[in-house]
C-alpha cells in the first residue's frame, strides 16, 4: 500500500521464555485485540466499519510480536489515519510491555486469569 509505515522495536524487559507457555501467547494476543478494537472503536468510531488485525507471536530465543493493521476509515481533512494507527498499536504494545513486566524476575510465567 502506497505510503505504508513499518516501525521495528526492540526492548529487553528480562523474561525467562524457557517457562513461557501458550496460554502466555493468547493472553498476549487478547490483550493486543482488546486494545487495538476499543482504541479504534473510540478513536474511529463510526468513520470505520472495517478493519483487520493479524497478529503474530514467535518464542524462540526471543519473543517477538508481530501486529499487521488495516483499516478502512472515512476521514475528512487534515486528518492522517498512519499516526492514528501508530498511537494505537504504540498503545497496544505498552499493554503488552504491563503485562509481561509483572512477571520478570520470577521462575515461572502463569496466566493472570488463573
Amino acid at each position: 500500500m502506497p505510503g505504508e509505515k513499518n516501525k521495528k522495536y526492540k526492548e529487553f524487559i528480562g523474561l525467562d521464555l524457557k517457562f513461557f507457555s501458550d496460554e502466555n501467547i493468547i493472553e498476549i494476543i487478547k490483550i493486543i485485540e482488546n486494545s487495538i478494537r476499543n482504541d479504534l472503536n473510540q478513536i474511529l468510531g463510526l468513520r470505520s466499519d472495517e478493519y483487520t488485525i493479524t497478529i503474530g507471536v514467535e518464542v524462540n530465543e526471543e519473543l517477538r510480536i508481530s501486529i499487521d493493521l488495516d483499516v478502512k476509515a472515512y476521514l475528512h481533512g487534515k486528518i492522517n489515519l498512519y499516526d492514528i494507527l501508530d498511537k494505537v498499536i504504540d498503545h497496544a504494545f505498552n499493554s503488552v510491555k504491563i503485562y509481561l513486566k509483572q512477571f520478570t524476575g520470577r521462575n515461572k510465567i502463569t496466566n493472570s486469569h488463573s
